[in-house]
């Protein structure tokens, strides 16, 4: 696996994580981080039909911010097509997020 493949899979796993812990703490979570990471189509769904409102994404992004110094874009915090675990994950290593990588 390259260096690209590695950091993009632990972006993957950043927002996956957050995203599952998100709704468990809604008592909402339907989904695990490795089936959210395997399924083709849950990587793409919008988190809002995860189960997530949109003061929890917010705070997921406040938290991925956080984590990784990297500010998302708007487009995928606004776009629902954007709104999910391939758009984050993407904007985050796009932007140059350095997770799981030391």
């Amino acid at each position: 696996m390259s260096p690209d493949d590695a950091r993009l899979r632990a972006c993957e796993h950043l927002v996956a994580t957050a995203v599952v812990d998100a709704l468990a703490g809604e008592g909402t979570a339907r989904v695990s981080v490795a089936a959210l990471l395997a399924d083709a189509e849950l990587r793409s769904t919008d988190f809002a039909l995860l189960g997530l409102g949109s003061l929890d994404w917010m705070q997921v992004a406040t938290r991925l911010e956080s984590e990784t110094g990297v500010e998302l874009d708007d487009e995928v915090l606004t776009d629902p097509g954007r709104r999910c675990l391939l758009g984050w994950s993407g904007c985050l290593f796009t932007a140059g997020a350095l997770v799981g990588t030391a």
